[in-house]
């Protein structure tokens, strides 16, 4: 629902002999009469920044400036405007003098980085009465603000005094404006951790974009984990891809919730000065305990809202039946995955008194989080549907007869085909290297040679890559699990190479739709030479195409013990010399 209000002054000439038309746009996902408000609200904002430069430009001339009303402008509105985005996009500083044969990049990462920030989307309204109002998945109008006080905030984050992150650690050797530009942007995200989130696609996100968000924003990290607790509660299933108020259900499995595992593996779970209310480890382990019991009744309760497809079956013999769907190795490599992000936050929770589930519940899913042994071939080494139809349960393989045909097999696999999904094993990546094949060479070996493979796709980013598929998300991060395996400088060569092939600065510059921020914060970490693996607190390592960053990480103003920043330097020259000679870390080899 949106309003607007227009404004017609006949002397207001351009000089042109054009007269100006000011529109000024409300919006609202709830009704007319908060559109109006949420447009006094922006409109209030902007007035007190717009006053705050007028009172700098007037320096101390003129004190009273601060309370003099202004009639806003459309320059005002590009100025604030500019400032936002000038603070937003401050807190990752580049290094790139020394790519004089790498001139893209500049614009490639800078652009990235913007793309990280447009998603999720705030649902939350301010103009609201406590500045949270939102319709949930129950269509019931929530407070965000009475979310977070469900869910680990103790005071609202943005009433904190700036004094509370003053004390944190600095570096003297900042730039004066670059640090009020940081220290502002760290002062005004705090809000967003009190907001609620929507429009976000979960199993897109779950492998880079999450994981960037958590490690640079925790702000909107925790907004977003909150959020996806809400509407936990609100619909009495964990969410798949929300959009507005509503669970599009679209997608299989509950990877969204390796947020929730990040989340708590960030701190040191018996740091006991870190579980203090309204710090990052109480409000993790909250959100933990908040959908725990939803994810266990997900994965072992037919009939659950966003349930499991063959669910009997899977808990019996380990597998989804190709009698039950066409995509079973697809979804039971999911389910495994899921199972263990189950398995890993109620192993946490328990080790601190928290669980709300059974020591046994969490053994179970443990184990289960192995099923994906039950749809491996050995003979074709990638995973194959399987047929009930057998002894107890356990059926045949029935393997693809083109192993690499996307769109013709594309019944047998989600989005895709047999070898985007080889390697779908993201929580044990050793044990498919140890247990499925021969040797870690073989490893090594099939998995370049998928790489290699994909170099002959003739038909662009279009289409997708029979092989390595860099436009969808099952895949993209098979390039780093060469660090699995016995040679590591595949993973340097790859992610390097593929920031080349499929990244560029033209209108089709990504490998596919962007999928909220998926494939722009993969080329963010590609260029600075690591990769998180999702639901565990290892970082890959890669080669790195940015010469010096400096990462701004923006914490929560209560964990004001916490580090602000990090740095990463020396790329390698160019993109045939890849391999990493030395690391360092905290000043050490």
């Amino acid at each position: 629902m949106a309003i607007a209000q227009l404004n017609f002054d006949n002397d207001n000439n351009s000089g042109d002999g054009v007269n100006s038309v000011d529109i000024q746009v409300g919006l609202s996902f709830i009704n007319a009469s908060l559109a109006s408000s949420n447009l006094d609200a922006a409109l209030a904002k902007i007035d007190q920044n717009t006053k705050k430069n007028v009172k700098k430009m007037n320096n101390n001339n003129e004190e009273k400036e601060e309370n003099k009303v202004i009639s806003l402008t459309y320059d005002d509105f590009l100025n604030n405007i500019d400032q936002i985005w000038c603070t937003a996009l401050s807190l990752v500083d580049e290094d790139f003098e020394s790519l004089t044969d790498d001139e893209e990049m500049t614009e490639l990462f800078h652009t990235a980085i913007y793309r990280t920030f447009l998603s999720p989307t705030m649902y939350s309204e301010p103009g609201s009465s406590d500045g949270g109002a939102y319709y949930g998945l129950d269509n019931v109008l929530h407070s965000s603000k009475d979310d977070a006080k469900n869910l680990g905030d103790c005071q609202d984050q943005e009433t904190q005094k700036d004094s509370d992150h003053k004390d944190g650690d600095s570096d003297s050797d900042d730039d004066d404006v670059e640090s009020s530009f940081v220290d502002k942007w760290r002062e005004t995200s705090q809000g967003f951790a009190s907001q609620h989130f929507s429009d976000m696609s979960l199993w897109d996100t779950f492998r880079s974009m999450n994981p960037w968000l958590l490690f640079a924003q925790k702000p909107i990290a925790l907004g977003v984990l909150r959020s996806m607790a809400a509407m936990t509660e609100q619909q009495g299933a964990f969410p798949h891809w929300p959009i507005g108020s509503h669970d599009s259900g679209c997608m299989y499995g509950t990877h969204g919730a390796t947020l929730a595992l990040d989340a708590l593996l960030v701190e040191t779970p018996d740091d006991n000065s870190n579980d203090t209310c309204g710090t990052w480890s109480h409000s993790a382990q909250t959100i933990g305990v908040a959908i725990q019991a939803q994810l266990l009744a997900m994965a072992t309760t037919s009939n659950t809202p966003n349930g499991r497809n063959d669910l009997d079956h899977y808990l019996t013999n380990g597998f989804v039946s190709i009698e039950s769907t066409d995509k079973s190795a697809t979804y039971t490599v999911a389910y495994a995955y899921d199972d263990y992000v189950l398995g890993s936050i109620s192993t946490i929770l328990e080790s601190l008194n928290l669980s709300i589930i059974s020591h046994n519940d969490t053994l179970n899913a443990m184990e289960r989080s192995s099923n994906y042994k039950n749809v491996w071939s050995p003979q074709n080494l990638y995973f194959c549907p399987r047929s009930n139809n057998g002894t107890n349960g356990n059926g045949n393989l029935i393997c693809p007869k083109d192993p690499a045909s996307p769109l013709i097999d594309k019944q047998w696999y989600t989005e895709g085909d047999a070898y985007h999904y080889a390697y779908y094993v993201f929580q044990d990546i050793p044990g498919l290297i140890e247990n499925l094949y021969d040797s870690p060479q073989q490893f090594d070996d099939t998995l370049l040679n998928m790489f290699t493979k994909s170099l002959d796709h003739p038909f662009g980013e279009p289409v997708p890559n029979e092989y390595y598929w860099a436009g969808n998300e099952h895949d993209i991060l098979y390039p780093w699990f060469f660090n699995f395996g016995p040679n590591c400088t595949h993973t340097q060569e790859w992610t390097r190479k593929l920031t080349h092939l499929h990244y560029n600065t033209s209108p089709h510059g990504i490998p596919g739709n962007d999928d909220y921020g998926a494939m722009s914060s993969w080329l963010v970490w590609a260029s600075i030479g690591i990769h998180p693996l999702p639901g565990n607190s290892k970082f890959f390592i890669g080669s790195p195409r940015i010469s010096k960053v400096t990462i701004y990480l923006t914490q929560l103003l209560s964990d004001t013990n916490k580090k602000n920043k990090i740095k990463k330097y020396d790329k390698n020259d160019d993109e045939n010399t890849y391999k990493l000679q030395i690391i360092t870390y905290n000043n050490s080899d």
